[in-house]
């Protein structure tokens, strides 16, 4: 399935591009987005008032990254998937208190495609808002794909906007001695090191998959979204092998920072 297995993470992107929006960029994206739920092109969610929006594609980025070498590009997803998609967006974002959605996305975009550097890209983030490919069901783009492509993005904005809550150093130290992560995602996705298949070998590395080797941003969103889908298979791995089970406590103790109702017990009886 095209892009959807490398659901986003276009890291040294989005890092180098978020800080150059300016007031008059977010006063027009404002503006922009209350056209786009006038004219049915959004809905917004019912307990924070975020725009989900399905609609055109030509002004959904932020200028800087239309422009060389990143040339961002996104296809507008296709009527049928309007209501699924924005279900499953609102199915993900019930998982969090509605405060700290609201005090750290703006927006949420899905498209059919998304394009940045010469790649596709399953999802991605800006400062405050989120991208979302579905190209329908039978391309791979599920529920529960598109909900664990939202927890993926909103971990990348959260790790961002509290990154004094993250013990990155006690991270860093559940990675095999002399571990060092590669450059971005960008670069593990271009060199054909982004596999997301969860596979044993890398568990007893520390890691979910090959993918979270790229960034420490990378392997962070890999246990985050993992944590947000309770899949039986995570908690076997991190029952088992003790570096994803640091990272996992880490990852709880994150969240937990931001609200006392992310606990593990929590994590392991979500829905």
């Amino acid at each position: 399935m095209t892009g959807a297995v490398i659901a986003g993470l276009v890291t040294a992107l989005i890092v180098s591009l978020q800080t150059g929006q300016s007031r008059n960029s977010n006063e027009h994206r404002e503006r922009r987005l209350r056209a786009l739920v006038t004219e049915g092109l959004a809905l917004t969610d019912d307990r924070t008032a975020i725009p989900i929006c399905f609609g055109p594609t030509t002004d959904i980025f932020p200028q800087e990254w239309l422009l060389p070498p990143h040339n961002a590009k996104a296809g507008q997803l296709l009527p049928p998937e309007r209501e699924r998609a924005v279900s499953a967006i609102r199915s993900a974002m019930m998982k969090y208190p509605p405060s700290l959605l609201a005090g750290n996305v703006r927006a949420v975009y899905i498209v059919r495609s998304l394009e940045f550097d010469g790649i596709s890209a399953g999802a991605t983030n800006s400062a405050d808002e989120v991208y979302i490919a579905d190209d329908e069901v039978q391309q791979g783009f599920t529920d529960e794909w598109l909900e664990r492509a939202f927890h993926h993005e909103f971990s990348s904005i959260l790790l961002r906007n509290y990154e004094g809550s993250f013990r990155e150093a006690d991270w860093l130290a559940a990675n095999p001695a002399g571990f060092r992560y590669g450059e971005s995602g960008v670069d593990s996705i271009k060199a054909g090191r982004a596999s997301e298949e969860p596979v044993p070998e890398q568990h007893q590395q520390g890691f979910l998959h090959e993918y979270g080797r790229g960034a420490l941003e990378d392997d962070f969103n890999s246990f985050a979204e993992s944590l947000f889908s309770n899949s039986r298979d995570f908690w076997k791995a991190v029952d088992r092998f003790e570096g994803v089970r640091k990272k996992t406590q880490l990852a709880i103790e994150f969240y937990h920072s931001l609200d006392p109702s992310f606990t593990e017990a929590m994590f392991r009886n979500l829905d």
